[in-house]
């Protein structure tokens, strides 16, 4: 349950916000947790940055005592004279009755709440639980999505909050690649939501078996330890391991069925991996045609057209290798994404009401 802390650039202290994240922290599996500890390991301009976990994710035997832990520190947060203000991370599901209550929580403290919002699924759930969606994001004095279809439904069921903004996820790029070697690489849970029996059913019918498919990641359709020929099955993988096979890797695999903005695929790119991968969510935004192949869900058939193009041509994966590199540099490092991060932070803390009792007589609680 340790709390980390990542200290801005700035010696003015008094022009210093204090931004603290709770959601999912630490070396877990999962976009969520990648996403916070990037800007833990990130300075930035005019917020120093702490987070503390709420859950380690799904199953989590130390939820209750890491969720106490969490509103304990958010109580001790609103001590000291500087600004502040509180990101929440959300996913769907318990995710929204438990953060969803540090949300409510943090505006009764007085502190400006920020929803973030992750997960594949956010669609579905707020359509089936519609109100408790809304009840939360109407809380929150601002609320960044990842997706088209997420900033839609929260300007439909909070159309009170006026900050609403986009966010893209982000990595630190390396400075340099590493040789790459004959290996597809997918991480993620192995799921039906991933595509990863598509996946296996396209890599049976590929064949260059002088390659190899190296999967990592929870096993939730019960594949076993040898899933087949020329298939590697890592398991769950602390994330410097998740690097390390990117690294690695010539081509990064990822034919889901649903998803918002995959951190897999962002730091694959940034490590100068071809892609493969599906038009959902955000990815067609992501991955530009000079960067891979997109194919449609749950298309077998296109899916082993497309591996086997970038495995095949020696000159295109390389190239489309690069673009992915220089697509990350531009749009998605946390040189270019931290900036905009710095400035929504700084400007909610310093443009929100911080009086918990005219807010709630207001009638939002």
């Amino acid at each position: 349950m340790a709390e980390k802390k990542a200290r801005p650039n700035m010696s003015d202290s008094e022009s210093v916000v204090d931004v603290l994240h709770i959601g999912i922290v630490g070396d877990y599996p999962g976009g969520m947790a990648q996403v916070v500890n990037g800007y833990l390991d990130w300075n930035f301009s005019r917020c120093e940055i702490n987070a503390v976990a709420s859950t380690s994710g799904r199953r989590d035997p130390l939820m209750p005592f890491r969720f106490i832990n969490a509103v304990r520190r958010l109580i001790g947060f609103t001590s000291g004279t500087r600004k502040k203000v509180v990101v929440v991370h959300l996913s769907e599901g318990g995710s929204f009755i438990r953060e969803g209550m540090i949300v409510c929580f943090a505006r009764l403290l007085g502190i400006p709440a920020i929803a973030h919002l992750h997960g594949a699924n956010f669609g579905e759930f707020s359509s089936r639980f519609s109100w408790l969606t809304g009840f939360v994001l109407r809380r929150a004095t601002g609320i960044m999505v990842l997706t088209d279809e997420a900033e839609r439904i929260v300007r439909c069921l909070a159309p009170g909050v006026a900050e609403i903004r986009r966010a893209r996820n982000a990595v630190s790029q390396p400075s340099s690649i590493v040789s790459k070697e004959k290996k597809v690489v997918f991480c993620g849970e192995l799921s039906h939501r991933k595509g990863i029996d598509t996946l296996l059913a396209a890599w049976a019918r590929i064949d260059r078996r002088d390659w190899e498919l190296q999967l990592a990641g929870p096993d939730l359709i019960g594949i076993g330890p040898k899933p087949g020929a020329g298939v590697s099955y890592c398991g769950p993988l602390p994330h410097h391991r998740v690097l390390d096979l990117q690294d690695r890797a010539a081509v990064a695999v990822l034919p889901s069925r649903d998803e918002a903005l995959p951190m897999f695929l962002i730091e694959a790119m940034a490590r100068g991996c071809a892609v493969v991968s599906t038009r959902v969510g955000q990815i067609a935004e992501l991955v530009s045609a000079d960067c891979g192949r997109l194919v449609e869900p749950g298309d077998v058939d296109a899916l082993v057209e497309s591996l086997s193009l970038l495995i095949d041509d020696d000159v295109l994966r390389d190239s489309c290798g690069q673009s992915a590199r220089d697509r990350v540099r531009s749009d998605y490092s946390m040189q270019v994404v931290g900036a905009d991060l710095d400035q929504f932070w700084f400007s909610v803390a310093n443009n929100s009401r911080s009086d918990s009792v005219k807010w709630a007589r207001r009638g939002k609680l």
